[in-house]
């Protein structure tokens, strides 16, 4: 598909490219409009006025008794993630950025927040995707996607010793900036920040930002 039409905050709507090498689509039209909160999203659907949406954690239950099978759950070729900057302190640190990783623990946040709509990896690339290679691993080794609290640790002492820190309390600001607008989002980066204040005794600041600023700046 290419784009024919993008209002900006409103939609943006993709047609047929003739160029493409593959089977021709079936459809003729997509249009995918923007709403700021997740939850508006799957009322529009529930309005009839769009076709699919995501299920907010709150609605799925109800979801789930939808007649005619409307509910589906598959997984999908794509993978979310948090970026941290390496061109500056501490994350020009490699060890201290290993430690972050593996303070997480994604099964929980897979099961407490997100309710299993999401499925923990250590992975860049998702399976099913070229390129994915199931023998990766998470830092220092580590498979589980559990995380490691201790081998955090050690890893964070030894990035803290690295750079001439004697404490976490000498580890400059960080600040986590994610797009606003879904509940679990925000639940997630709350369970996020704990987990970095308790195993590595970092505290970081949330700055939720709205998704459409995101991609305008």
């Amino acid at each position: 598909f290419k784009v024919s039409e993008y209002t900006h905050g409103k939609q943006i709507v993709f047609v047929p490219n003739s160029n493409y090498y593959g089977p021709k689509p079936q459809l003729t039209k997509l249009v995918y409009p923007f709403y700021k909160q997740a939850d508006t999203t799957y009322k529009a659907y529930q309005a009839g006025q769009v076709d699919i949406a995501g299920v907010p954690s709150a609605n799925l239950a109800s979801a789930k008794l939808l007649p005619n099978n409307q509910y589906q759950q598959i997984p999908q070729l794509w993978i979310d993630y948090y970026a941290m900057n390496y061109l500056t302190k501490p994350f020009d640190n490699i060890h201290i950025r290993q430690a972050f990783d593996l303070a997480v623990d994604k099964d929980l946040l897979a099961h407490s927040v997100w309710k299993d709509t999401v499925l923990p990896s250590n992975h860049i690339v998702p399976k099913g995707m070229p390129g994915y290679n199931a023998n990766l691993t998470g830092p220092a080794g580590v498979t589980s996607t559990k995380g490691d609290p201790t081998k955090a640790k050690q890893l964070f002492q030894q990035g803290l010793q690295e750079e001439g820190w004697t404490s976490a309390s000498q580890v400059p600001p960080i600040k986590l900036t994610y797009p606003s607008g879904i509940q679990e989002q925000d639940n997630e980066v709350a369970a996020l920040v704990q987990m970095w204040q308790t195993t590595l005794g970092v505290s970081v600041k949330a700055n939720p930002e709205d998704f459409n600023k995101l991609l305008s700046d």
